[in-house]
């Protein structure tokens, strides 16, 4: 439906979608910084999320500042000027 693995840890939609996910990127970042985790994730389970494209971190700041000045650019290529209203 959406076409992406990005899912929100508070995702209206499915909240417990949303959880899990949160989880997994949790222990993730656990795992990799050498820290013990309740949750534990083999590396085949983590190859079959990064192979459905299974993000590890949620869309971070720098992200969302390239999506918003990719937006500018498009409003300011329609109308010929950055004053959004």
């Amino acid at each position: 439906e959406f076409g992406h693995c990005n899912v929100p840890r508070r995702y209206q939609g499915n909240p417990s979608l949303g959880a899990w996910c949160n989880t997994m990127r949790t222990a993730y970042k656990k795992i990799q910084s050498g820290m013990e985790t309740s949750y534990n994730i083999s590396q085949d389970r983590v190859e079959i999320l990064e192979g459905i494209g299974f993000r590890w971190t949620a869309l971070g700041v720098n992200e969302v500042f390239e999506n918003r000045c990719q937006e500018l650019v498009a409003f300011k290529d329609k109308f010929g000027h950055c004053n959004v209203p």
